[in-house]
């Protein structure tokens, strides 16, 4: 738990830093994929309580590699790279599968197991609540956030991440990150 706390929290200051321009991209990218594995190698480990039960087995694996994809698509819509909307809809999907597993189990394991399923319960809705805040903020929307001190930039950018086949608009976005040809940014297209 105290890995877990750690880790959750160096994830929570590299966005903050990100808020602020502070150059925290190498820390948020490393500290996501960290609580990745974290969550999909060691969910047994982290929503246990005392000793392991074999009825938690299950549940506990389950949960583990629903939540592991929530840090990731987190980093994705944060540093807007290609296929972050679709990273974001199966994290909000796994979040809502985990979510219901969950209180679906809560019955069975409620009079034995109250310590596992309330961890369990805890983390699914406080990544819940991560996962819908990614999925109800548009692009467009976040980019504006992340350049808010240049508006131009913002808009540059939307325009890029909407008409991905226009070359002009290619050219502007590639000239403001002094890219040559650019084609490693292309981003998906908008649906």
């Amino acid at each position: 738990m105290k890995t877990e706390l750690t880790v959750s929290t160096i994830v929570i200051l590299a966005v903050i830093g990100k808020f602020f321009h502070l150059p925290t991209n190498a820390v948020l990218i490393i500290s996501t994929s960290v609580l990745s594995m974290l969550y999909f190698l060691g969910a047994a480990y982290f929503f246990r309580a005392g000793k392991f039960k074999a009825n938690q087995a299950l549940l506990s694996a389950i949960c583990g590699v629903l939540f592991s994809i929530i840090p990731i698509a987190l980093v994705f819509k944060i540093q807007v790279w290609t296929s972050h909307d679709n990273l974001v809809l199966a994290s909000f999907l796994a979040c809502a599968v985990a979510l219901i597993l969950v209180l679906a189990t809560r019955p069975k394991f409620i009079e034995k197991d109250g310590v596992f399923i309330k961890r369990l319960l805890i983390r699914s809705v406080a990544l819940m609540l991560i996962s819908s805040a990614m999925f109800l903020i548009s692009t467009p929307t976040w980019l504006s956030i992340l350049h808010r001190n240049n508006p131009e930039v913002a808009r540059i950018r939307t325009l890029y991440y909407e008409n991905p086949d226009n070359e002009e608009y290619r050219l502007r976005n590639d000239s403001l990150f002094n890219i040559d040809g650019g084609r490693h940014m292309t981003p998906s297209k908008v649906n």
